[in-house]
């Protein structure tokens, strides 16, 4: 997975939506986690965090 868009929504803060090899899809804003290879999604919900390994598909919205 190239990780080149969620960093720089990092830097942007821009939305994206996360879809996960588990199934769930997230939308909301990134951010690095404190975990080595771990990113967190802030979304209406709640925060939620997931390894990078993790990621299936990446959208900016």
């Amino acid at each position: 997975m190239n990780l080149t868009l969620i960093y720089h929504a990092i830097e942007t803060e821009l939305q994206l939506q996360i879809h996960l090899v588990s199934g769930e899809t997230y939308v909301g804003f990134c951010q690095e986690s404190d975990s080595s290879g771990y990113f967190t999604i802030r979304t209406m919900s709640g925060l939620f965090s997931f390894p990078s390994w993790a990621i299936k598909r990446i959208k900016e919205v």
